[in-house]
């Protein structure tokens, strides 16, 4: 009884997802069988421990994770997700838009990952925008800061590149030089266009998590 009670007491009161959670999250979605302690984890995602151990308890709280306890001390968690599809079904209420904004810059060759409408047509039925778009993290942007158009009229007149400045970085999740399906879907759900939102769709019918 005592146990059950201090489980209720320390669940928090989570509207969305932290940018640190909500990487974790998707990290985890990707990684269905992962089994991993804050320590580890922190590795992973190139963060700080106590980070990685807020981003766990937060999930855990929410009853999107367990864990086991284990090591010579018995103080080591080990966490890992609970099942398909109630995982998704359960977090996708507070996930959040990753992009923190978006700038245009020139034709440079630098190795980001496609995102946007770019990133919706492949694979789907949609047709490619007609400016590439690509994503960074807010710790990459001093990368492309000298490539950057500010002027309004250029920016509508020539040929850039648009680019998407996340929250988070978007290689942990990247596949194919391709941005997760997830993290693509948010960054694009104020989309009215039809058309989007059938490819939206056709995304998420073809992964393995997700049920309609």
């Amino acid at each position: 009884m005592d146990l059950k009670q201090k489980t209720d007491e320390n669940i928090r009161d989570i509207e969305k997802f932290s940018t640190s959670t909500q990487l974790v999250f998707l990290y985890f979605l990707y990684n269905k069988d992962l089994v991993i302690n804050s320590t580890e984890l922190a590795k992973v995602l190139d963060s700080s421990i106590m980070t990685a151990w807020r981003a766990l308890t937060d999930l855990h709280s929410l009853r999107l994770l367990t864990y086991e306890i284990s090591g010579k001390n018995a103080r080591s968690k080990n966490y890992k997700r609970i099942g398909d599809p109630e995982y998704y079904n359960l977090g996708s209420q507070y996930l959040k838009n990753p992009v923190n904004e978006v700038l245009y810059i020139e034709n440079m060759e630098f190795d980001f990952p496609v995102a946007g409408l770019e990133a919706l047509s492949k694979g789907t039925m949609l047709n490619p925008p007609k400016r590439r778009v690509r994503a960074i993290s807010k710790k990459n942007l001093n990368i492309i800061k000298s490539h950057i158009i500010l002027n309004r009229d250029k920016i509508a007149d020539m040929d850039l590149i648009e680019v998407q400045v996340w929250d988070y970085d978007p290689k942990l999740l990247v596949k194919n030089n391709v941005v997760d399906s997830v993290s693509l879907i948010m960054s694009i759900t104020e989309s009215n266009d039809e058309r989007v939102e059938h490819a939206i769709e056709e995304r998420l019918r073809g992964e393995k998590w997700y049920t309609a």
